[in-house]
């Protein structure tokens, strides 16, 4: 009877022994499984119910490379050794301005450096009557003053004796200029190169700034063109003069003049072929210029007593004091 019990006892154990190591291998693959799951979508949730700071930072190779991020990391690191680089290219010269101010400018600031003031014409697709009345296309540029007095101070009385006013305008054919004079003695009986002793006015023009513009002497691209309003009842007509380039010097009988008088004011309006200074226009062009007025009061003489000029420091023989005049459409 004991060996009986001994048997059946120990078929017991071994079977609970067998039970339990079935047990003990199923918890341990189920319990891998569980982990690998919530550690995978742990790295890769990016629900905001994740804190950032516990992001492990090698999730942030997953993502794609933004090309900005790609390119701005230099693929060659080599450091140049070199001295034979030109330190010239480090800074170029032509490209930030190209009109510099000159060294010698009384007044830099002014018209991109120089000392006369920088101004514009506007352009004009319908063609205007000349007749000294500029009113027909006033509206579509900008009036500038003459008040500099640059010559004569001694025989300048105030504005009511010589002050000044001037617009420009232009189209692919003519430029055209209009310019108001405080006079209180219209005195002119002058004609020829000698119009300038008298009152009229002056047009500097510098048709090839951006080549010379620290050229502080004429050569043959700078323009002198006088234009008076002549003198009626003298039987003296309108007319224009080119005094330099020299080449080119001689009366303009191509330039069209209009003018008219009020009390104490004239007024000379002008249409100028753009061929007499040999350019070809276009929008943006820039142009050395500076527009003036002479005076003379003594009626019996041919005298140039004073000047005005849209350039508080114009000097014919310096290009780099008369201003700019800027093509705009």
């Amino acid at each position: 009877m004991k060996n009986k019990i001994l048997v059946i006892t120990t078929m017991v154990l071994v079977c609970l022994l067998a039970t339990a190591c079935n047990y003990s291998t199923g918890g341990t693959t189920t319990y891998v499984v569980v982990t690998s799951n919530a550690t995978l979508t742990a790295l890769f949730d990016t629900s905001k119910n994740i804190p950032a700071t516990v992001t492990p930072y090698y999730v942030i190779v997953t993502n794609t490379p933004s090309p900005a991020t790609a390119t701005a990391v230099p693929t060659n690191t080599t450091v140049p050794t070199s001295t034979t680089v030109p330190t010239a290219t480090l800074v170029p010269s032509a490209t930030p301005n190209l009109f510099p101010p000159p060294p010698s400018a009384p007044n830099a600031g002014q018209a991109s450096g120089r000392s006369g003031t920088l101004m514009k014409a506007g352009f004009i697709s319908t063609t205007p009557v000349i007749d000294g009345s500029w009113d027909d296309w006033k509206d579509y540029t900008t009036q500038y003053p003459m008040t500099a007095v640059v010559f004569g101070r001694n025989n300048w009385t105030g504005a009511d004796d010589l002050s000044a006013s001037y617009a420009a305008a232009w189209d692919y054919n003519y430029l055209y200029v209009g310019v108001k004079v405080h006079d209180d003695v219209y005195a002119q009986h002058a004609t020829g190169a000698d119009i300038y002793k008298g009152d009229s006015i002056e047009i500097l023009l510098d048709k090839n700034l951006n080549s010379d513009y620290y050229t502080q002497s004429l050569n043959n691209d700078d323009y002198q063109l006088g234009i008076s309003g002549g003198n009626s009842s003298a039987g003296i007509a309108p007319s224009a003069y080119m005094w330099f380039p020299t080449s080119w010097s001689g009366p303009r009988s191509d330039i069209t003049i209009g003018f008219s008088t009020e009390p104490g004011i004239y007024h000379i309006e002008a249409r100028i072929p753009w061929s007499d200074f040999g350019i070809n226009p276009s929008n943006g062009m820039h142009l050395g210029f500076a527009v003036s007025a002479s005076d003379n009061d003594v009626t019996n003489q041919n005298l140039q007593q004073s000047m005005v000029s849209s350039a508080p420091y114009r000097s014919l023989v310096n290009p780099t004091t008369w201003g700019e005049l800027v093509l705009t459409k």
